[in-house]
């Protein structure tokens, strides 16, 4: 799922939480989020700490382009 999804999913992190635990600001963290129909790409490390912090429930493959070939390309 991408941060979008994510944040409104109950018992989801809020949006505080997740950006201290990504090391990152909330603003930043809520522009990463994209608005309806747009998700901005996540640099690829960020986009691995999001996936590491939510257990897996934020996919790094659906908010960064390049986490997302690299895993096509692996596999």
């Amino acid at each position: 799922m991408n941060i979008r999804d994510y944040l409104k999913r109950p018992g989801a992190m809020s949006l505080t939480d997740l950006a201290t635990a990504a090391g990152i600001s909330k603003g930043r963290l809520s522009q990463l989020g994209g608005s309806d129909g747009e998700q901005p790409d996540v640099p690829p490390a960020l986009a691995l700490r999001l996936e590491r912090e939510t257990g897996g429930l934020i996919d790094a493959s659906m908010i960064s382009t390049v986490i997302a070939e690299a895993r096509k390309a692996a596999a």
